[in-house]
């Protein structure tokens, strides 16, 4: 998938107006599951995805582990947008990940994330949340 597939999906799933939106939250997604995720699995990811995202998903070095909450907050703070969005828009990357990279590279992906991060890696952007996100 090509980088402009790619944000346009994002845009699409998380029914945003504008491509910018859906490139912050791209770039505010990719940065925090980045620091979720072991070195070895953010290389793999990252080799799987368009050339101009892999730079947010490798930017750090050490793997930070957090909650489903804290990921979706961290998110917020670097998109500068309120929660709701940020979950809405974090979803919608995920899904289109489900398209850019091998089924394979996505259970492995997912294999790093306890089971409360069923509420990042739904098949749907607007599915309802869990009382402990809202």
């Amino acid at each position: 998938m090509q980088y402009h597939q790619f944000i346009n999906k994002v845009q699409e799933y998380a029914g945003f107006e504008s491509t910018d939106d859906a490139t912050r939250l791209t770039k505010a997604t990719l940065e925090t599951l980045g620091e979720r995720l072991s070195r070895k699995e953010r290389d793999d990811l990252a080799s799987e995805i368009p050339e101009e995202l892999k730079t947010y998903l490798v930017k750090r070095e050490n793997r930070d582990l957090f909650t489903v909450g804290e990921f979706f907050q961290r998110v917020e703070a670097r998109a500068g947008c309120g929660l709701p969005r940020a979950i809405i828009g974090a979803r919608a990357v995920v899904m289109a990940l489900r398209e850019a990279v091998s089924t394979g590279e996505l259970v492995d992906v997912i294999r790093e994330f306890p089971s409360e991060y069923e509420e990042l890696f739904s098949k749907r952007p607007d599915a309802p949340l869990s009382p402990t996100i809202r």
